[in-house]
């Protein structure tokens, strides 16, 4: 299937996202911590949607949170948007949705904003393979 953002390098690892949160709502619910304020998790988003600006992917980030928020997640749609800004916004975050996920939360803990926004999708992507 043809996306908007197909021809991104993270293009497969977004399609997974939208899939796993039609497929596994509840695991995103539960990743989804409450370790961060709201304000911090919105300063975090607003980096990630400046670099998606910077790179002209709007349109293709606007597309891709469309399709997840038409799958009807709208419990963890934090999380989602947070995994769907990072795989756009950097091109090369895609390898810590298949790392453990207790290093990612170092990552994060540092201010890795790619670790921050994933770290519930990496926890969701583990959790599948069990």
């Amino acid at each position: 299937m043809t996306t908007a953002w197909s021809h991104l390098p993270n293009a497969s690892h977004i399609d997974s996202v939208i899939e796993l949160a039609k497929s596994y709502p509840k695991v995103w619910d539960n990743a989804w911590g409450s370790d961060m304020s709201v304000a911090a998790w919105e300063t975090v988003c607003a980096a990630a949607w400046v670099m998606v600006r910077y790179a002209a992917k709007v349109a293709e980030c606007n597309e891709a949170l469309n399709e997840a928020w038409d799958s009807g997640v709208y419990e963890s749609w934090n999380a989602i948007t947070g995994a769907i800004l990072a795989l756009i916004a950097y091109d090369d975050c895609a390898q810590l949705l298949h790392s453990d996920p207790k290093e990612v939360e170092v990552l994060a803990k540092l201010g890795s904003i790619p670790a921050i926004l994933l770290l519930p999708a990496c926890i969701v992507f583990n959790k599948r393979k069990i």
